[in-house]
């Protein structure tokens, strides 16, 4: 396991990196953090949740997931984006993106600001408010 010389954050870095990809993307997702994985997952043991239990793959293509990245990513600008700009930005189709902001909103991961042709949404709700007032003009 761990050689001589290696500090516990190295024997830690170690172990991690041996952990196949799927079990890695299982605690990070229990972990609450968004998870990307380059190729669809196959057979994928089951998340406990509160709610009906999914698999990884299942929970990686839900649009929340790109929707909520492509917020967190404008946020680092301290933007918010509408709905076009949220399709732009994840290539999801629009229903795929507004089921994705509703599920977001419900769980509290996406914020809205403003209302009708002004609504923009965000990772804070600082950011999808001042994104609306900017797109008002003001």
């Amino acid at each position: 396991m761990g050689g001589l010389g290696m500090n516990i954050e190295e024997q830690i870095a170690n172990q991690v990196r041996q952990l196949p990809d799927k079990q890695l993307a299982e605690m990070a997702l229990q972990a609450g953090f968004t998870v990307k994985l380059g190729k669809p997952l196959a057979a994928v043991p089951q998340l406990r949740s509160k709610k009906a239990a999914t698999t990884i793959e299942e929970a990686l293509a839900h649009p929340k997931h790109n929707v909520l990245a492509a917020l967190q990513n404008a946020g680092k600008d301290g933007r918010g984006f509408g709905t076009a700009d949220l399709v732009t930005a994840t290539g999801l189709t629009q229903a795929a993106v507004l089921k994705g902001i509703k599920a977001g909103i419900e769980d509290g991961s996406i914020f809205k600001g403003g209302d009708k042709r002004f609504t923009r949404y965000g990772d804070t709700q600082k950011i999808a408010d001042d994104a609306s007032v900017s797109a008002r003009g003001g």
